[in-house]
C-alpha cells in the first residue's frame, strides 16, 4: 500500500513524457508539411476547399492562394524565412450557358467556364468589401495586371470588380451583387452573381479566417524556431 502513491507518481510522470513526445512529433510533422508545401507553390494552389455561389445568371468560385516565402541566410549562419508574396482570395466567375436559360433548376444548371473571368482579391480589398455596411452602397476595384510590363501595350487588360448592395428580398433581408467586367483590347466579358444576406454572413466568416493567413501570420506565430 505504501508503494501505491509512488507508483502513481511514476505513471503520471510517464504519461506526461508520452504526451510531450506526441506533441513534439505532431509539431515536427505539421511544420514538415508546411515546409513541403512552401517549397511547391503549385501544391499550395490546389490545397483546400472554396466558397462557391451557383445562381441563375452565373457562378462564382472563391479559392484561397497561400502566401509564398523565401529562405534567407542570417549573419549567424542560420536560415530564416520571410514573406515573398502575400496570398490572395482568387475569384473566378462564369455565366450560365446560353442554352440553359436562367430559370433551370440548380441541379441542371451548367456554366460556361470556357469563358470565365478572374480577379485576385488582396487582404485590404477584402476588408473594403467587409466594411460595405458602413462605407456605402458599393465597392469598386480595378486591376491592370500587365501594367508596367513589356506586354502592356500589346495585351492591355483592365479588370473591374464591383461588390454592391441590392434591394432587400421578400423577407426584408439585404442582398448583394458581385459583378466582374474584363476588357482585353476591344473584347470584353461580363458576369454578375447574386449573393443573399446569409451567404454574405458566411463569406464574412471565411474572410475573417483567411486574412491573417493570406499575410502569413499563422506560419509566423506557429514556428517556435523562427
Amino acid at each position: 500500500r505504501a508503494l501505491l502513491p509512488t507508483a502513481a507518481k511514476m505513471l503520471a510522470s510517464r504519461s506526461t513524457q508520452i504526451a510531450g513526445l506526441r506533441h513534439a512529433r505532431g509539431h515536427h510533422a505539421r511544420h514538415s508539411t508546411i515546409a513541403a508545401a512552401l517549397a511547391d507553390e503549385s501544391a499550395i494552389r490546389t490545397i483546400g476547399g472554396g466558397f462557391n455561389l451557383y445562381k441563375g445568371k452565373g457562378a462564382a468560385q472563391f479559392k484561397a492562394i497561400a502566401p509564398t516565402f523565401k529562405t534567407n541566410s542570417g549573419a549567424n549562419g542560420k536560415t530564416y524565412n520571410t514573406l515573398e508574396r502575400e496570398g490572395v482570395l482568387f475569384l473566378e466567375m462564369a455565366p450560365v450557358l446560353a442554352s440553359q436559360g436562367t430559370q433551370s433548376s440548380y441541379g441542371q444548371r451548367n456554366y460556361d467556364w470556357a469563358n470565365k473571368v478572374s480577379f485576385a482579391l488582396k487582404h485590404f480589398e477584402l476588408a473594403q468589401i467587409m466594411d460595405i455596411e458602413k462605407g456605402g452602397k458599393s465597392v469598386d476595384l480595378i486591376h491592370d495586371p500587365n501594367k508596367g510590363s513589356s506586354e502592356y501595350a500589346a495585351t492591355k487588360i483592365i479588370k473591374s470588380f464591383k461588390f454592391s448592395k441590392g434591394a432587400d428580398d421578400r423577407e426584408g433581408q439585404a442582398t448583394y451583387l458581385l459583378s466582374l467586367n474584363v476588357k482585353e483590347g476591344p473584347a470584353s466579358k461580363f458576369v454578375s452573381v447574386y449573393m443573399s444576406r446569409a451567404e454574405f454572413v458566411s463569406f464574412q466568416m471565411v474572410v475573417q479566417f483567411l486574412v491573417p493567413r493570406l499575410l502569413g501570420m499563422d506560419i509566423s506565430f506557429g514556428r517556435e524556431d523562427n
